[in-house]
């Protein structure tokens, strides 16, 4: 399994765009938490979103992403910069786990 970033275009479509795929991240992610799956999944779907952010920027700079719920995940935040992604969810009942990861490379 790999993490990749790849962009794509098509040129006569005036089409373009990137496809994430954070296999290891993720698998990262949930070994270092007990989340259960439903709050796992946020938390990849928020480290894919950071990922595809962060491809688009122009220059050389960070993007933190920053969510708030009444759900089971009261509070994530994600950053990216220079091929690296973070996240940092909180526990319902307190506490909170942070993982970091190397980002997919283009």
């Amino acid at each position: 399994m790999t993490d990749r970033l790849q962009r794509f275009l098509f040129e006569h479509a005036d089409v373009r765009g990137e496809v994430v795929q954070l296999n290891d991240a993720f698998a990262e992610v949930v070994r270092r938490t007990d989340h259960e799956p439903a709050v796992q999944k946020i938390l990849g779907e928020g480290l894919a979103a950071v990922a595809l952010l962060a491809a688009t920027l122009k220059t050389p700079s960070a993007l933190t992403l920053q969510l708030q719920s009444s759900g089971p995940l009261p509070a994530f935040s994600a950053g990216g910069a220079a091929g690296r992604i973070a996240g940092h969810g909180a526990n319902p009942g307190g506490g909170s786990r942070q993982c970091r990861s190397e980002r997919a490379g283009g």
